[in-house]
């Protein structure tokens, strides 16, 4: 006797407990016995025939074949039956299921007698008999099945088609998992993969979405969430090359047979050229046409937004800027010349202060400033300081240079006042200090000034 073949022993009961065992059937009519069995059952000896030993009537029903055609016909050989494109997977399934000890499963297609074409689901465990492997397995027909698959991935190809050629980009959420699955042409035009885990904070976290526009994005997940029909938002979203466009998302919920939201369908439409047309409208609405500056209205609105934001947390300052003599300038130079020295004045206000204080035209030839947080006492006389010292530099215009001058008054928030008014009011008051002690300087509000005058809010100067 030859020495035990190591692989062929590992097939033993022994070495595979609850998955392979020893039998041997002497006389069994598995039609007899199965014949009630509504799926196709068979005894398959496994070689490069894969020759069928037994099988019910079900089975051969299913292969359009009686036992008698089946061996005169076939021979018995079931890879006569397997369509030749699939058979290298049949195979492949089979080795590594009978190598590895697991239960063999594989979906191919099988030619019936009367030449149509079906898949078959086929399970099974391995055993040994006489020294042989051999699969006993069920064999189902699930071309239904197959045909719906079939008919699922045609229309997911239209519907893909479809949207391709379409400005607004689809993608799905699902609740429980955080995953996003973006459609087509979204993913790459924002240079992410079709799957992105961690939705929505992975987009906030990675700068797809605008900071500016994080709060409202995601609200409108923990709407979702929460299970509300729909929620939308307007956001910045970045591109793959960096560039922030305007997107509207609208997300509507997928809910299950309980009523718990599951899954939610967003749609992103471009609405870049609809926001940059907004904000040309809301610019000419609220911007002074010569300077650039916020308007009067625009500058009160803003300056009372960042009031209302920073009461009981915060501090400021209010100045209010006047060009001294400004009439005689016009006069003496004519008006072109003066509207010169107005858009240059706005352009060393803005350097001189920053770009998130509110800074507007409010009148003629008078300006008035917002700034955040400004504590220390030396800092607000020293922005006032700052804008004396910006006018020192000679204006110039096509030829004529002259010298021109402005004044100053600054009041403290919350210290002078807590309103946009009381602090013009105290701006105001120090700005008619500095004139009256000469001009081309800068005051800031003391309770000593003013006492007996009496002011209103002008929308023009009349003081020079």
């Amino acid at each position: 006797m030859g020495k035990p073949d190591p692989k062929r022993e590992n097939l033993s009961g022994a070495e595979y407990p609850g998955q392979f065992y020893e039998t041997r059937t002497e006389g069994s009519n598995m039609d007899g016995m199965l014949s009630h069995i509504p799926v196709g059952i068979c005894k398959i000896q496994i070689n490069k025939d894969l020759k069928l030993l037994d099988g019910n009537r079900e089975f051969y029903e299913l292969y359009g074949y009686t036992p008698q055609q089946m061996a005169r016909e076939l021979n018995n050989k079931i890879v006569r039956t397997i369509l030749p494109d699939d058979l290298p997977g049949v195979r492949a399934s089979l080795k590594e299921a009978l190598e590895s000890g697991q239960v063999f499963e594989t979906e191919h297609r099988m030619v019936r007698r009367d030449g149509q074409t079906a898949w078959i689901l086929v399970r099974g465990n391995f055993t040994r008999e006489d020294r042989k492997d051999i699969l006993f397995c069920v064999a189902i027909d699930v071309s239904g099945r197959k045909k719906i698959e079939e008919e699922l991935r045609i229309n997911e190809e239209r519907f893909r088609i479809a949207l391709a050629q379409m400005d607004n980009t689809i993608f799905d959420y699902d609740i429980k998992t955080r995953v996003m699955i973006h459609a087509y042409k979204s993913a790459s035009m924002y240079g992410f993969d079709n799957r992105m885990e961690n939705v929505p904070d992975a987009l906030v976290e990675g700068k797809t979405i605008h900071p500016d526009s994080a709060a409202v994005f995601l609200e409108m997940y923990a709407k979702i969430r929460k299970g509300e029909p729909t929620a939308s938002c307007e956001v910045r979203t970045r591109l793959a090359e960096g560039k922030y466009l305007w997107r509207r998302i609208t997300m509507t919920n997928i809910y299950d047979s309980d009523g718990n939201a599951v899954h939610a369908v967003g749609i992103l439409e471009d609405i870049d050229a609809q926001k940059r047309r907004e904000e040309e409208l809301r610019t000419q609405s609220e911007r002074d046409p010569l300077t650039g500056l916020y308007n009067r209205r625009a500058t009160e609105r803003y300056a009372k937004k960042v009031l209302k934001e920073s009461r009981g947390k915060g501090s400021g300052a209010m100045y209010v800027i006047d060009i001294d003599a400004f009439k005689g300038v016009n006069d003496k130079y004519g008006h072109v010349f003066g509207d010169s020295v107005l858009s240059e004045a706005a352009r060393r206000m803005t350097a001189v202060f920053g770009d998130h204080d509110v800074i507007g035209r409010i009148g003629g030839d008078e300006f008035a400033v917002f700034v955040r947080d400004v504590k220390e006492p030396g800092r607000l006389a020293g922005f006032a300081q700052a804008m004396c010292a910006a006018f020192q530099k000679d204006f110039e215009h096509n030829g004529i240079i002259a010298k021109v001058t402005c004044s100053v008054g600054a009041a403290s928030f919350p210290k002078d006042g807590k309103t946009f008014d009381e602090l013009y009011q105290k701006a105001d008051i120090a700005l008619y200090e500095a004139k009256r002690l000469g001009k081309d300087r800068a005051c800031v509000y003391d309770s000593d000034m003013g006492s007996g005058m009496e002011w209103s809010f002008r929308s023009n100067t009349t003081m020079g």
